[in-house]
């Protein structure tokens, strides 16, 4: 999955996105509260309002145009879609147990095939090449309702693989002994009936990504010995990174690693070698064709990760054609990422705008084009 562009307002806030459009590599950058995060925010809620039946929070009005790779030509071809969605002023109880906004307008276009694939207006819904559908929970979204069905299965699944800023909220949360049991009997079944794991389905953006390791570990060794790799070029002195039972908290499982010959559990290892891990997990184990969010890159990211983790990221982006949207303060990142994929953000009035560089002027000199963003910055907070 590709994200082309987006639009939003909140109707509630009178906060507005004016049109982004994005590329493969995508570097947020601008003045705190700027709307770097809001974008990827917004995004994230909507990206799990189609592959995990999310309800939407806000008063609202989205357009967003994606890609994903068409499964009927060997993988060869692309689809492209727009996808516009309207919610209420209403306040509705959803079934996450919060106030939620029902959806009132609801259009998927085909952009190759110039034709709307649905068209629902509050409950009543039509879609291509089907008759007589039934009315619609006015929550979810029409694209998720009818996940089971081509070509929507498709759009779902790719969504499912993304990594938003949902999957940063849970990263390190505890795995019950239940979940684990569940995902080793998968593990056992793909292996009898000897199929593939597709891991992001499995886990479904929900899971922390110790649980994540443990499926690629059992599943994909070659994957997982590729990110150790990585890993242990940054801190050699770790042997394995694993998830192991805690004697505490209901036996529930955390992150682990084996450190100069000591097992360390998640509690007891740094912030700093965490958030690498996550971070390295994410892009070692990601699908091709899929994105991935990191909000403000260097968080407990010391000066000895940096140089690693981002050449990977640049690698990634190219090799695995994985699209990343990035936000970063850090002067080093943002040096060492290329100004054309600089996106330079700025709020005013409650409209969030975005600028490439080059439209501005910024990153024509290597060594100066720091420098050129922060006096840009401080021009326009003047």
């Amino acid at each position: 999955m590709y994200i082309n562009w987006i639009e939003y307002e909140n109707k509630t806030s009178g906060q507005k996105i004016s049109h982004v459009d994005f590329n493969r590599l995508n570097l947020l950058v601008g003045a705190s509260a700027a709307g770097k995060t809001t974008i990827l925010r917004v995004i994230s809620q909507f990206i799990l309002a189609i592959s995990m039946g999310h309800s939407i929070k806000e008063h609202c009005i989205l357009r967003m145009s994606f890609s994903i790779k068409d499964r009927s030509s060997d993988g060869k071809g692309i689809k492209e879609y727009l996808w516009e969605l309207r919610t209420k002023e209403e306040d509705v109880l959803s079934a996450e147990d919060s106030s939620a906004c029902p959806i009132c307008y609801e259009v998927l276009h085909d952009l190759k095939a110039e034709k709307d694939i649905i068209s629902r207006c509050d409950n009543k819904i039509a879609i291509d090449g089907y008759e007589n559908l039934p009315q619609v929970a006015k929550l979810q979204s029409a694209i998720y309702i009818f996940r089971e069905n081509a070509p929507f299965n498709a759009i779902v699944d790719d969504m499912r693989a993304a990594m938003t800023l949902y999957n940063q909220n849970v990263a390190f949360n505890p795995v019950s002994i239940e979940l684990l049991e569940q995902i080793k009997k998968i593990i056992q079944d793909a292996r009898k009936n000897e199929r593939p794991i597709r891991w992001h389905y499995v886990v479904q953006n929900k899971f922390p990504i110790s649980l994540l390791i443990y499926i690629v570990k059992n599943t994909r060794p070659e994957k997982y010995d590729d990110f150790l790799e990585d890993l242990q070029a940054i801190f050699p002195e770790i042997e394995e990174v694993h998830i192991n039972q805690s004697a505490s908290d209901n036996g529930n499982y955390y992150l682990s690693m084996r450190q100069n010959g000591k097992l360390l559990l998640q509690p007891d290892i740094s912030s700093g070698i965490m958030r690498t891990i996550y971070v390295l997990s994410c892009i070692h184990f990601c699908e091709s064709d899929t994105l991935i969010m990191f909000d403000e890159l260097e968080n407990s990211l010391g000066v000895n990760c940096l140089d690693e983790v981002v050449e990977r990221i640049r690698q990634q982006s190219i090799g695995k054609d994985v699209q990343f949207l990035l936000t970063s303060h850090h002067p080093y990142i943002i040096n060492q990422i290329p100004a054309s994929n600089w996106l330079i953000v700025s709020q005013k009035n409650s409209v969030v705008e975005s600028k490439r560089a080059e439209e501005l002027g910024i990153g024509r000199m290597q060594r100066e084009r720091f420098f050129e963003l922060i006096n840009y910055l401080k021009r326009q907070s003047a």
